[in-house]
């Protein structure tokens, strides 16, 4: 029987999305899991079969996973809105907030990239995704960054709408104010050239961008050359001339970040 025609699961669908509490999300869970299981395994579970499992904090993590794999695949251009909010949902089970922020990072939709800027930029992706050393080690084994907001960065580059999203954070420090670090960080960390440094420093010595901004940006060069070294990469005359502008021409915080990262060149600001 095709699942849309299914009376028993769509009863179940139809209870879930009229509950008001979780006590009454308790007592449909069992049922909605294992009839949502059964069903995607012998045909295509509806928008809304796959919606209500997704988004029911109570349903067992597996089958939750199960349906935004079924969003994903069977509905891609629609299912943004509904990852961008199981992986913003503070308090949710983090795995499935982890799965839910990987497929959304990594969608080839184009509805992906405005669903993906609001996650990065929310306050609730920035948190650990493991808390135990064993769960850590996993994670840098694997190369994943221990934080929601990282990973999803990260996952971001191999995507076309996860690099446009991931661009248009960088290059808007005033709008993206809690996610801008994390996209500088993924960009700056393995930046093949110095066109991304060059480029930052730029923006910081741009006075169309506000002071916080600018000394946003300069923190963030600060610490990465303190912690990488000069040894690493090379930053060009373009970087330095761009740092000296602002040391000489701005003033307040502005100017002494720029004269603290000019202290690392080796020699005194001026």
């Amino acid at each position: 029987m095709p699942i849309d025609a299914n009376p028993a699961m769509q009863r179940v669908c139809d209870a879930l999305s009229k509950s008001s509490s979780l006590t009454q999300l308790r007592e449909h869970r069992g049922t909605l899991a294992r009839e949502f299981v059964c069903s995607a395994a012998t045909a295509r579970p509806t928008w809304q079969q796959s919606v209500d499992v997704a988004l029911n904090p109570t349903v067992i993590a597996h089958a939750r996973v199960l349906a935004l794999g079924a969003l994903v695949q069977y509905f891609p251009d629609q299912c943004a809105l509904i990852l961008l909010r199981v992986v913003t949902t503070r308090g949710d089970n983090i795995a499935v907030r982890m799965v839910a922020g990987q497929m959304l990072a990594s969608s080839a939709a184009m509805t992906a990239e405005h669903a993906l800027l609001r996650a990065i930029n929310d306050n609730a992706t920035d948190q650990a995704i493991a808390l135990s050393v064993a769960q850590i080690t996993k994670l840098n084994d694997a190369g994943v960054p221990n934080n929601l907001r990282q990973m999803m960065c990260k996952e971001a580059q191999d995507s076309t709408p996860g690099r446009r999203a991931l661009r248009r954070i960088w290059l808007d420090p005033d709008q993206f104010v809690n996610g801008w670090n994390a996209v500088a960080l993924t960009l700056l960390i393995d930046a093949p050239t110095p066109a991304l440094f060059v480029e930052a420093a730029n923006i910081a010595a741009t006075p169309a961008y506000s002071k916080r901004a600018r000394v946003q940006v300069l923190q963030m060069l600060y610490t990465l050359r303190k912690q990488r070294g000069a040894q690493v990469l090379v930053y060009p005359d373009a970087f330095w001339s761009a740092i000296r502008q602002i040391w000489s021409r701005d003033s307040g915080d502005v100017r002494y970040a720029a004269g603290e990262l000019l202290k690392l060149q080796g020699g005194r600001p001026g």
